[in-house]
């Protein structure tokens, strides 16, 4: 597993200096929330952060960020599956696109159980309290079960039809624990940064809390990247070892729209 972690980390950092305009986006977007959240005293203390935790301008953009986070798994999985090739990055692909449109979809209506569940369960008549616990079975079930659409996704970005939702559940099968354990190591430390920048943030002065939040932003660019390379590498994994092609068997050129 430390090799893949390597690869994931080394490939990620690749993909962040040969494509710097699609690594650019969420990082742009994040730090456009960061300014709202200092625009708002979100960073003033503690009580504030819970005060403004839910305000609907830093909610809208959180929601953006994670639609820019679900198209970067795009790009950056088919960076990856072209063995890094800057030109299947920014290219579109209309079979590709089409195939990742119900990923999308599947990511959206992951986002609207997460960030919007509480809420409407709230709203619903559900106690606030009982509303937290769905949130967190909400992400844990998310994180139990992620692996399993790893191949899924990659070979939905490649334009590869052959590998669907529930064939990739099948793949995963005598690999889930090996991918469970691999995307965890590498994502849970990533997120706890990230969560852990606000708290150090909190209090201080205009100066240090900029550089906090652009260092933030451009971490957030990373763990954009290094998740789907996660991904990629489970993908990769549970395909190789069933035989079963990752990329579709006729591939010619990368897409007639070059962006």
């Amino acid at each position: 597993m430390l090799a893949e972690i390597k690869e994931a980390a080394t490939r990620s950092l690749r993909f962040a200096r040969w494509c710097p305009l699609l690594f650019a986006l969420p990082v742009v977007v994040e730090l456009i929330q960061h300014v709202i959240e200092v625009n708002n005293g979100f960073y003033d203390s503690l009580a504030d952060m819970k005060a403004m935790q839910g305000a609907p301008a830093r909610m809208a953009m959180g929601h953006v960020k994670v639609l820019m986070l679900m198209l970067a798994g795009f790009w950056v999985a088919r960076f990856l599956a072209f063995d890094d090739d800057v030109r299947a990055a920014r290219s579109i692909n209309a079979k590709a696109a089409w195939l990742f449109v119900p990923v999308l979809a599947w990511g959206i209506l992951n986002l609207v159980l997460v960030q919007d569940g509480p809420a409407i369960a709230v709203a619903l008549g559900m106690e606030a309290e009982a509303a937290s616990m769905l949130l967190l079975v909400f992400m844990v079930a998310g994180l139990i079960f992620s692996p399993c659409l790893s191949a899924w996704k990659v070979a939905a970005a490649t334009g590869n039809d052959r590998i669907g939702f529930i064939r990739s559940i099948r793949l995963v099968r005598g690999s889930y624990l090996w991918a469970l354990g691999f995307s965890l190591v590498v994502t849970l430390p990533l997120i706890a940064v990230h969560e852990g920048v606000a708290l150090v943030v909190l209090g201080r002065g205009p100066i240090p809390t900029w550089l906090l939040l652009i260092a933030d932003s451009l971490f957030v660019g990373f763990m954009a990247v290094i998740m789907v390379t996660t991904e990629y590498i489970i993908a990769r994994r549970v395909t190789l070892r069933r035989d079963v092609p990752l990329l579709p068997e006729q591939v010619s050129g990368y897409g007639a729209l070059p962006v």
